[in-house]
Formats: C-alpha cells, structure tokens, sequence
C-alpha cells in the first residue's frame, strides 16, 4: 500500500498506502470522464512558437500546453478573440454584391 510522497524531481511519485488493484480502478473509473471532458481533437494543431522554440520541439519530442483557464496573462485568450470579433464585424459590413470582379 503507498500514500503520496512528494518530491521536487521529475520522478514518478511514491505511494504509501495506494496499491495497485486501486490505481488499476481508478483508471477504469475515470477512462470515460476523462474522454468526455478532453476529446482528442480531430483536425491539425496549431501552434505559435519562435525559430529557437520549433527546435527544441523537435529536439525533444514534445509540445506543453496549459489549460486556458490556468494562463497568466488573460490577453493570451483575450486577444485571439477579439481579434475574430473584429474581423466577423468586418465581413459583415462588406459591402455585398453579385458581380464578379477579376483582378
């Protein structure tokens, strides 16, 4: 049995008092919960980076994200946002018109 033990390594944790058989439960209890809330997604992933950023993706084989409500700057939700309010604003007072034009 194994009760956690926090560290401040990378490492997996050590229980005390959890065996197994609970782990092993608990992973067939939240399977569906867990798919229902976070779906795999289905289309492509995009993601802003810089050149120096792109390399150590790749270096390292991985892509960290942070769920949106635990960012520390709300503009980095914020302005995606707005920016397609503005946009949608602007496509709506467009003028519309039926002819074609070639450029």
């Amino acid at each position: 049995m194994h009760m956690f033990v926090a560290t401040d390594t990378a490492t997996e944790p050590q229980y005390k008092y959890i065996t197994d058989a609970d782990f092993a439960a608990y992973g067939v209890w939240c399977a569906p919960h867990v798919a229902a809330f976070n779906p795999v997604p289905s289309g492509p992933l995009y993601h802003y980076t810089s050149g120096n950023g792109l390399i150590e993706i790749i270096k390292n084989g991985e892509l960290w994200s942070t769920q949106v409500a635990c960012l520390n700057d709300s503009s980095e939700m914020l302005y995606p946002i707005e920016l397609l309010r503005t946009k949608v604003k602007e496509k709506r007072a467009a003028r519309i018109t039926s002819e074609v034009e070639f450029a």
